[in-house]
């Protein structure tokens, strides 16, 4: 499967024209096996590709859309109606709800495993997006705080309450005009 997605994402990098078909090759037999981290976080931090390069390949390999969680607004409801655990072990983080709707950014939208595990929190019906695994990773801890594990009770103490914003999310995404009240956290 790795092996797969790897070449898959290459394959559309070279479309794109974001690297050559060349590049594309030594991406694949070099990285294969020699690293331990995911093939798209290692292309990021390698300066291989931009973010918006990945994001828009990571959209086409999963067709669904790209969601950059990168200064973007979690809503405080949202994310609470999930465990922590649930949320980092899965790289999800909750966007919107509209209607019926649960908007997840996902790192793995195509995980067989997820919706059962979606479903044992909410009814929803569940639209994914695709979002960088690192990016979602640091949203959560930011709403969370450290470590689960740690020994500090004020994850959400005070100091924390500057990142909530009554602000609505991009309306090119979403309009759902009886969130104005909602708390939400600006991740950046």
């Amino acid at each position: 499967m790795a092996k797969n997605f790897e070449k898959r994402l290459c394959d559309i990098f070279v479309k794109n024209k974001v690297i050559s078909k060349k590049e594309a090759e030594s991406l694949c037999v070099g990285f294969h096996g020699n690293s331990k981290e995911s093939f798209d976080i290692f292309l990021l931090s390698e300066g291989i590709v931009a973010k918006e390069a990945l994001l828009t390949a990571l959209s086409e390999y999963y067709e669904v859309p790209s969601f950059d969680v990168v200064g973007n607004l979690f809503r405080r409801e949202l994310l609470t109606e999930f465990p922590q655990d649930i949320l980092l072990r899965h790289a999800i983080i909750p966007l919107q709800r509209n209607d019926d709707f649960l908007v997840i950014v996902s790192h793995q939208p195509d995980n067989e495993d997820l919706l059962p595990v979606l479903a044992e929190f909410v009814s929803d019906n569940i639209q994914f997006y695709v979002g960088i695994y690192n990016d979602i990773l640091d949203a959560v801890m930011q709403f969370y705080g450290p470590s689960p594990f740690s020994d500090e009770d004020d994850a959400l103490d005070s100091e924390d309450d500057d990142l909530y914003e009554d602000e609505e999310l991009d309306e090119n995404i979403f309009n759902d005009e009886d969130d104005d009240d909602e708390d939400a956290l600006f991740f950046n």
